[in-house]
């Protein structure tokens, strides 16, 4: 006997109900697994430019530039590519992609960055430091941790949500809840989106539970 004779003449409809909530859970957790792997990915490229934007300012602050004798690392950063060397050609000590990306409508694989304005709430004097602030060009989407790197070489991490660009390097990142990202991992971050398959499948499991009982109900009524 075909399948279609088995099933009761009104079933169809929660049987098409029970269908879209699956084929809706199953979108769902096809597009968390496929955003969280694109952020995962932005937060690493997000993380090396970091990284090397310390190094490159190093390097800067190991010449002198403006011909007054000093040395001091560039400032603003964007610096580090278009200042001229001897014979007048940019530097690049970063790449175009880095140093455009200095706002949400121009990131660089999903983050922009920004020069902070203070260390510990005293104004940044570039002779003898520097601090910079990476954060999502779209929280959630392109990423959930925002990065803080300064002349100490730590590159420290933090979901702040979409607060966008800090002006102020804690004085103690730790204590304002920061945790070094090469060294730790991200706490709750991982676990964010977690308890979404094990919800998807349980709901797939009630509502199959329930078109059971619907069609053995009906069943019984039409004898």
């Amino acid at each position: 006997m075909a399948w279609t004779k088995l099933m009761p003449r009104n079933a169809w409809l929660p049987a098409a109900v029970i269908g879209l909530v699956a084929a809706g859970l199953a979108s769902m957790w096809w597009n968390t697994g496929y955003w969280s792997a694109r952020r995962s990915q932005h937060e690493i490229n997000a993380m090396g430019s970091c990284l090397a934007y310390a190094e490159a300012q190093r390097c800067y602050a190991r010449r002198e530039w403006d011909n007054d004798g000093k040395l001091a690392y560039a400032r603003p950063f964007t610096l580090l590519r278009t200042t001229p060397d001897e014979n007048g050609r940019p530097i690049e000590y970063i790449d175009a992609a880095f140093a455009q990306a200095t706002s949400p409508k121009a990131p660089k694989h999903g983050y922009y960055y920004g020069d902070c304005k203070t260390i510990g709430g005293m104004p940044v004097d570039s002779r003898y430091e520097f601090a910079l602030c990476s954060t999502p060009s779209i929280y959630d989407r392109t990423g959930w941790r925002t990065f803080l790197i300064s002349t100490e070489g730590t590159l420290w991490a933090k979901d702040m949500g979409r607060s966008g660009l800090l002006d102020d390097f804690p004085s103690d990142p730790r204590k304002a809840g920061w945790y070094d990202a090469e060294r730790e991992g991200p706490p709750g971050v991982a676990s964010k989106w977690a308890p979404l398959l094990p919800a998807a499948l349980a709901g797939l499991a009630v509502g199959g539970l329930a078109w059971l009982l619907i069609v053995l109900s009906t069943r019984k009524r039409a004898r």
